[in-house]
């Protein structure tokens, strides 16, 4: 149970970067586009 909880930690976390960095190269477009 407990490497379960873990591993669904795990992937919440690497979720949230990927999210956080297609932002970040969303943002980084439109200021590079003005």
């Amino acid at each position: 149970k407990r490497l379960k909880y873990q591993n669904i930690k795990f992937d919440s976390i690497l979720c949230s970067t990927a999210v956080r960095a297609q932002r970040t190269a969303e943002i980084a477009l439109k200021n590079y586009e003005y």
